[in-house]
């Protein structure tokens, strides 16, 4: 809009040229108007053409989960037709205002005064009104660019209270292919030693489900003591491990201990938890001996250690409580209500020696070793299996890089432009106060000064739109504040540098032109 708006400008003199010559006002619209249509022909084809190949590439991208998903993307007539109405309506509108504003002016001043006239001049702000939206949209979006550039890379160091690397995963599902109690119990103990016994193996462990990952389990928990209805129990996210998992995970051990072969089915239900479930329901207490309820189970649950806080949902999260069972104790007890542990699938976590470690291969054969019946979901490296977790974050860093380039784009081009339309209006201006002998570079300076208050005002309609709008990229961002003034202050100070530029590379033109050959007219 804003580069049809200055062509229009700098068109106002050809426009009563060809009125003083006879040309009606039907006929310089209709000119204009086929001139547009060329511009809507153009512009929606390739759009169509963009969007068919954007289509194309997202169609098949893989996510980075456990199963495949099909996207179902296609180029929808109803989305075309609507866009394609709307991207024509504002061309035809942008290339029509300054042609109707022509039309109606007065001839001889138009001929005179060509893009200097006052109906020029008024175009002119408001040429200059779409110059601080653009500058204003694209420096918003430049902040939400680097707040996630500067996320992504706080998360590459984030403390995830476990470690990854030197782990492989694998997830098996024998109770979901028939099996039945003994052979599921049976597979899963002759499966974990196999593997213990690999060489390069360190620990081998079962559990539920992994953290950060897209499978998430909850129980209703409250403290042995509680006289609390049972819908006001905190529902409390939880996990089925085998003993060996914090070793392989070196989920570091705060007080008490972890679990042992010794806890059996049939033995005394215990627990282990984190520091933040110990902090909510024994402030300022040891929570090692205590004993807790769940919700569908009979019994209470004694704490027999207290481990370090992780992250579980995901990278942003707060610290929150978390409590471990025991996978033997907890795997086929009935659950009361639905959405808790026991989703049929248990996950092989399995430590390498960093030197020199058991390979996938390897441990793919001895799951097939086992039972070649139990299909095998995953086995991958851990790291691998986390890249979910980073996939948001990711995604918004290419989202915000792409938005932020199109709009620096539009924003730097519609500033070029309107620096460009201005300063031609001003050359006889100009010839004039070179010929009095002011310098050039005065000259640049005092028009900068009038030019640059478009921009500056851009510059703070984007601060304060990005101050808005970053509010709800908190669930993206890991490390960094929404409203980190770091990253407004730097965004601000790389879209002032570039529209000076811009500014600059506009008007030296005009400044530099011979003051003699403008005043002659030439």
């Amino acid at each position: 809009a804003n580069l049809l708006f200055a062509r229009g400008l700098a068109r106002q003199r050809e426009m009563a040229t060809y009125r003083a010559l006879g040309a009606s006002s039907v006929d310089l619209v209709q000119q204009v108007l086929a001139e547009v249509a060329i511009l809507v022909a153009l512009g929606g084809a390739l759009g169509w053409a963009v969007a068919g190949l954007a289509n194309v590439a997202i169609g098949a991208l893989r996510l980075p989960l456990p199963i495949d998903l099909e996207l179902g993307l296609s180029l929808d007539r109803r989305v075309l037709a609507f866009t394609f109405a709307a991207g024509a309506l504002a061309t035809v509108a942008a290339g029509l205002a300054p042609a109707l504003a022509a039309v109606r002016g007065d001839i001889v001043i138009r001929l005179r005064e060509g893009a200097g006239a006052a109906g020029g001049r008024r175009q002119s702000r408001w040429s200059a009104v779409l110059v601080v939206l653009q500058v204003g949209l694209c420096l918003a979006l430049l902040v939400g660019m680097s707040l996630t550039v500067r996320s992504l890379a706080q998360v590459q160091h984030a403390d995830l209270g476990f470690a990854p690397t030197d782990v492989l995963v694998a997830s098996v599902a024998p109770r979901l292919q028939g099996f039945a109690r003994q052979e599921v119990d049976g597979y899963l103990d002759r499966l974990t030693e196999r593997v213990r016994r690999l060489p390069g193996v360190e620990v081998a462990a079962l559990a539920s489900h992994l953290p950060l990952n897209v499978e998430l389990a909850f129980e209703r928990v409250a403290i042995a003591e509680t006289t609390d209805a049972l819908d006001r129990w905190p529902e409390i996210d939880a996990a089925l491990v085998d003993p060996g998992y914090f070793e392989a995970l070196r989920i570091p051990l705060r007080a008490g201990r972890t679990f042992a072969e010794g806890d059996q089915p049939l033995g005394v239900p215990v627990a282990v938890v984190n520091e933040s479930f110990a902090r909510r329901f024994w402030p300022g207490q040891v929570a090692v001996g205590r004993a807790v309820r769940l919700a569908g189970l009979s019994g209470q649950y004694e704490i027999v250690g207290v481990v370090g806080d992780g992250k579980y949902r995901t990278l942003s999260e707060a610290p929150r409580p978390f409590l471990y069972r025991v996978l033997r104790q907890g795997r086929w007890l009935a659950r009361a209500k639905s959405g808790q542990i026991g989703s049929g699938t248990e996950t092989l976590i399995v430590r390498v020696n960093a030197t020199a470690p058991a390979t996938v291969d390897q441990i793919r054969r001895e799951l097939r070793a086992v039972d070649p019946r139990v299909a095998v979901a995953r086995l991958e490296p851990l790291t691998e299996t986390l890249r979910t977790t980073l996939f948001l974050p990711r995604a918004a860093v290419v989202a915000f890089a792409v938005f932020a380039a199109v709009g620096l784009a539009t924003a730097l081009s519609g500033t070029y432009w309107l620096a460009a339309v201005t300063a031609a209006s001003r050359r006889r201006e100009f010839a004039i106060r070179r010929a009095l002998g002011a310098s050039r570079w005065r000259i640049v300076g005092h028009h900068l000064s009038r030019t640059l208050k478009w921009g500056a005002l851009g510059v703070c309609l984007g601060l304060l739109l990005a101050a808005v709008g970053t509010r709800g990229l908190r669930s993206l961002l890991y490390g960094v504040e929404p409203r980190d003034p770091g990253v407004f202050v730097s965004a601000a100070v790389t879209m002032s540098a570039l529209l000076l530029v811009c500014i600059l590379a506009a008007v030296r033109g005009a400044a530099a032109e011979s003051e003699a050959s403008v005043l002659r007219g030439d």
